[in-house]
């Protein structure tokens, strides 16, 4: 049996560990994971653990947060929330993909680590922008795999789709890969 993420709020990781133990087939995945409030190196740690053991099945839905008062509560300055998010995902990737992979950033610094598992998906489980938004088309170009729309109309999707396309022209990035 899972347990009721929405009445319970269990941390998304345990519940999607006692998922993968129990099936075999079915994806997995965050359906938001607010990258800002974790620390990336566990965080990077804990999907990499969820995809190797699940076999490749994770998907990690991601987002920085809508709520300023948590977002604050959890010590993160709500205007850095997405230059913050973005910054984690670029040092997760490392992590996910290199031996001993180390990083420089603003928000983020390592020396060279080791980091184990590795994920199964290679080169790393997709990483899903679920926002709306230019800002969130913007952040699905720059360091998504996909994106996950919220709570839009047909038609606004259609014209966040064809911004998204533009905006991937524009990055050399494939559409179709993203979309």
């Amino acid at each position: 049996i899972i347990p009721d993420i929405y009445s319970h709020m269990v941390d998304p990781f345990v519940a999607l560990a006692l998922a993968a133990a129990a099936t075999s087939k079915i994806k997995l995945g965050t359906g938001i994971c607010l990258v800002p409030e974790r620390d990336p190196i566990l965080l990077a740690k804990e999907v990499a653990t969820i995809d190797h053991y699940s076999g490749g099945r994770f998907i990690f839905g991601i987002g920085a947060g809508w709520l300023k008062d948590e977002t604050e509560i959890m010590g993160v300055n709500f205007r850095s929330r997405w230059p913050m998010t973005r910054e984690y995902v670029r040092a997760m990737k490392e992590l996910w993909t290199k031996e001993e992979p180390s990083f420089e950033g603003e928000f983020v610094k390592f020396p060279p680590v080791r980091s184990y598992p590795k994920p199964h998906q290679k080169p790393h489980p997709p990483v899903v922008i679920g926002a709306g938004g230019e800002r969130a088309l913007k952040n699905t170009v720059a360091i998504g795999d996909g994106w996950g729309p919220l709570s839009l109309t047909p038609a606004e999707l259609a014209e966040q789709l064809q911004t998204l396309k533009k905006l991937c022209a524009e990055a050399g990035r494939d559409f179709q890969s993203i979309a």
